[in-house]
Order: structure tokens, then C-alpha cells, then sequence
């Protein structure tokens, strides 16, 4: 149903109301000119401005968050989590009373139904009717995804769902019956735990963000979606091994001789649907936790290391997802971190808003492109080590450490560390470090001393420790210079409007 949003403008005087209903401390602005406001309880410093247009819309600049400016129905969707912006005219058109093309108010894209309870249905219980897969459903999940895909990873398409619960009004027990549509699709995970079954739902054209999941029954704590497939593939790799007695070999040597008893790699996903798609794609065993930013610990790496020879991260390339990519990337120094081409922030969802995720990247590329960029990836870990026999003592083994210059290049410059390109000087460059929008000019040998304070701090073993303190070659300028130029726009002012730096936050005031 089409929504024209100057509807929405006009019965929320020009956006004014969806932001005052949102930032209650707007009212501030309005009644003052030129006030600013407080978005965040947290703040110290109102630092929010709110300005009419001239075409007599309202916009919000949150110069203590991203300084970009937004109108009423953009703050709907930055607060709801809302990413099509449809979808957010369709929630503001029922929020304040916009009626649809054919003059008719609007109802949910989900059909609902209430029903009398059956014989045997009892309160709080959730029941589900399953149907086949539409062509469509399947494009909704990923690129490429197939129904066979699904049916591995236990993903079945929902005809309904239903809860048994009390009415509001008479107190008795009824069925609330949600169904799916053409343009509003229902998917679960279903899953056994013991003699228990437990659901992961998926509704992607829910209008609140945190509306798109939920779980019914009780999930296994620390649960990682994918893992059970990715240990049936395990298990059947070795299904076929003899067992073979190695009385004449040490324990190193056994484990040398199973290192093709695993899965080539595991790739951990930000979601969902980025897993689906990047296992269609690329045939590669994938597994994703609870939500982008949810905790990975080190007892969840082992298992995935156990699993597969190398465990990959493949996340957004939006301000949240690079974060999130390099926190991983330090916590756990064996994870291999797939980076998407930053040029696809310069193509468009359908919303108007920069690509930022695989499903999207593989709208633009093709799968051969996404399996470069695997082939590619490496870690934060700045070494390599080999296991040697002692020179002196039989059946010993110590650990050689060898400095890895594609490696450590790769970890400064997630730290930071860029060269800067400038003429006047002997080299032509200078060495920099990029910190929370700050840039500073560095000498080498700090970047030498960051790699050694990390060890130190990560509390490695000396002889890691030692094979950096004699790295000359790998930590010289020489080597050092071999760290990407960085290309960093200084300007502060544009024909229209300049930019005013001052603590703790950004003015730009416009001409």
C-alpha cells in the first residue's frame, strides 16, 4: 500500500510532532531559538539542535552523536530500528491516523485472527503450522539460498503461529493467531534440547527491530546457531578414519598425522540471513551468535578451532560492525577478519541508505568475489610459529616464533597506525596514528613500543616477546613503510558552511 510522505509531514506539522514525541527535551529548542537539547539522559551537554526547513519540515543534528541531520520520519527509524523507510511510513501512517491511497486505515502486513481455545490447549502455550517455502521467502532470507539450505539448518517457513493466553476483556482463554503473508513472511528454527523443543522465529518485516527474533522454549545457554551442522560435517569427515595405533611416535607426531581430519574453515556471521547467504555462496560452513555484538568467549573459539582449521569473522562495515570486527579481532589474535570493500558504502539500499552487509554485497558481487576476499583474510596475530624438536633434549618440542610482516601490518593498521603522505618532508611521508576521529603524528619507534607494550600487556611468553625485540628487519622504517597511506580530509569548511571544533562537541553552522 503506497504511503505519500508529505502525508506524514503534514498531519505531524512538518515531523515536529514525531520528534517531540520522541526527544521530549526538544520542546526546549522550540521554545527557545537556537537552544540546544538533550537526546541522552547521560550527556552533560545538551548538544542536539532542532531547525524548521525552508520547505517547513523539521530536522534533528545530533552533534553529540553522528552530527547527521534527520527529519521526523528518519528519527522513527534510527529509534525503532527500523531499516526500510516504507516501512516506517507505514508505522507512522498507523501511529497518527494517516490513511491509506483507498482512504482505509491501516492494518498490520500479518494477518491475525482470535479463536476460541480447542480441547487440550492449555495457558501460555505456543503452537506453529508449517508450510513449504515460496520462491519469494527464499529471496527474502539471502541471495542464493535454497530450501535445502534451510532444511539443513532446521529453518522451516511458518503458515502461522499461535499463542494461548487470556483475553483482556472476558478473562477466558483464547487463541491468538498470528499468519503470514505474501509480503510479510514468518521463519523458525526449531530445535531439540533433551526431550525439550525450543524456537528461534524470524519475522524480517517486523517494524520494531527488536521484533524481528524471538525464542520460545528454553534455548541452551551459550548457544551458537550452525554449530550442530558444523559438527555433523565434522563427524562425518572422520567417520571413515581407521583408528591407527602410533606406539612408535610422540604425541606431536599424532596430531600431525589427523591435521586433514578437519573442516577447512568456519565462518562466523553477524546474523541470520548474512549467514544463509554467505553459506550460499560460498559452500562454506558458517555459525552466528545471538546478535552482532554478542560476546564470542574463548571457550567458544576452542570449539570452533577444534571444528575447523581456520575460523573467519565476517561482519558490516557500518561504524557498529567495524567496532565489533575489531574487538574480535584483539580479543581472539587467530581470528581471521574478512573485510567487505568500503566502496560498498557507496551503493544504495532501497531505503536510500549506504550497503553495509554481505546479503548486500552479494546483490553487487558475485560469489567468486566473496571467496577472494575469504582466501585473503588474516588475522590480528603479528607471528607464525613452528614447533621444532630441542637441539639437545629427545622428545621435546619447543615453539619458534617468527614475525609475520603481512600479519603485523594488518594489526597496526587496526590500531591505528597509517602513513600520511606529505611532500615536504625527506620521505615524503610521515607515520600516524587515527584514534576516535583524532589524528596524530608518530615516530616508528612508538610503533614499535604499541607492539611491545601489547605483548607485555597480553602477558606472551618471552620468546614471543624476543623475536620482536630483534626484529630490525620487520620494525624498521624500512618495513615500517610498507603500511598504507592514508587519505584524510582536513578541510573544515565547505561554500556553505563551516565547521567549529570545541569540547565536547561539533558545531556547523551554515551560511
Amino acid at each position: 500500500m503506497y504511503i505519500d510522505q508529505q502525508e506524514i509531514f503534514a498531519k505531524t506539522n512538518g515531523g515536529l510532532q514525531i520528534i517531540l514525541d520522541y526527544y521530549k527535551n526538544a520542546q526546549d529548542a522550540l521554545d527557545k531559538k537556537g537552544q540546544k537539547f538533550k537526546i541522552r539522559d547521560s550527556e552533560k551537554t545538551a548538544s542536539a539542535s532542532l531547525k524548521q526547513t525552508s520547505d517547513g519540515n523539521w530536522i534533528v543534528t545530533d552533534f553529540g552523536g553522528d552530527g547527521e541531520h534527520r527529519n521526523g520520519i528518519q528519527v522513527c527509524m534510527l529509534e525503532e530500528g527500523i531499516e526500510e523507510y516504507r516501512t516506517a511510513l507505514l508505522f507512522l501512517a498507523r501511529k497518527y491516523g494517516v490513511k491509506g491511497e483507498d482512504g482505509k486505515s491501516l492494518g498490520f502486513d500479518r494477518g491475525y485472527e482470535k479463536l476460541p481455545i480447542e480441547d487440550g490447549m492449555e495457558e501460555n502455550q505456543y503452537l506453529y503450522k508449517i508450510k513449504d517455502f515460496t520462491d519469494n521467502e527464499l529471496l527474502v532470507l539471502g541471495p542464493g539460498v535454497t530450501r535445502e539450505l534451510c532444511r539443513n539448518h532446521h529453518l522451516y517457513s511458518l503458515e502461522s503461529y499461535t499463542y494461548v493466553s487470556k483475553d483482556k476483556k472476558t478473562g477466558e482463554l483464547v487463541q491468538h493467531i498470528w499468519k503470514s503473508t505474501d509480503h510479510y513472511p514468518v521463519f523458525q528454527f526449531n530445535f531439540e534440547s533433551g526431550q525439550n523443543e525450543w524456537n528461534k522465529r524470524l519475522e524480517p518485516k517486523a517494524l520494531k527491530k527488536s521484533e524481528r527474533f524471538r525464542y520460545n522454549g528454553q534455548r541452551p545457554n551459550g548457544y551458537i546457531m550452525g554449530l550442530h551442522l558444523a559438527q555433523q560435517r565434522f563427524d562425518k569427515l572422520n567417520a571413515d578414519v581407521s583408528e591407527v595405533e602410533y606406539d612408535s611416535m610422540d604425541e606431536m607426531e599424532k596430531a600431525e598425522s589427523r591435521q586433514d581430519k578437519k573442516l577447512p574453515e568456519i565462518i562466523i556471521c553477524g546474523g541470520d540471513r548474512d549467514a544463509l547467504a554467505t553459506e550460499a555462496a560460498t559452500g562454506c560452513t558458517v555459525v552466528w551468535f545471538n546478535s552482532e555484538t554478542a560476546k564470542i568467549t574463548f571457550k567458544d573459539m576452542k570449539k570452533l578451532q577444534q571444528l575447523a582449521y581456520k575460523v573467519y569473522y565476517l561482519g558490516d562495515i557500518d561504524s557498529t560492525g567495524l567496532k565489533v570486527q575489531h574487538s574480535l579481532g584483539m580479543q581472539h589474535l587467530d581470528l581471521h577478519l574478512i573485510r567487505l570493500p568500503m566502496d560498498l558504502l557507496k551503493k544504495k539500499d532501497h531505503r536510500g541508505n549506504p550497503c553495509k552487509d554481505v546479503r548486500e554485497y552479494l546483490n553487487y558481487y558475485k560469489a567468486y568475489d566473496l571467496k577472494k576476499l575469504i582466501e585473503v583474510a588474516v588475522p590480528y596475530r603479528m607471528w607464525d610459529v613452528r614447533l621444532v624438536k630441542h637441539p639437545t633434549i629427545e622428545k621435546m618440542w619447543i615453539r619458534k616464533y617468527e614475525v609475520n610482516n603481512l600479519q603485523l601490518y594488518n594489526f597496526l593498521e587496526g590500531n591505528g597506525f597509517y602513513r600520511f603522505k606529505l611532500p615536504n618532508v625527506k620521505t615524503g611521508y610521515i607515520y600516524i596514528r587515527v584514534q576516535n576521529g583524532v589524528v596524530e603524528e608518530i615516530d616508528h619507534v612508538e610503533i614499535k613500543a604499541f607492539i611491545n607494550q601489547f605483548l607485555e600487556g597480553n602477558k606472551a611468553e618471552p620468546a614471543l616477546r624476543n623475536a620482536f625485540y630483534r626484529s630490525r628487519q620487520h620494525l624498521g622504517e624500512q618495513s615500517l613503510s610498507n603500511l598504507r597511506l592514508k587519505n584524510i580530509d582536513f578541510k573544515d569548511y565547505t561554500e556553505k558552511t563551516i565547521n567549529v571544533f570545541q569540547k565536547p562537541c561539533m558545531e556547523n553552522y551554515q551560511g
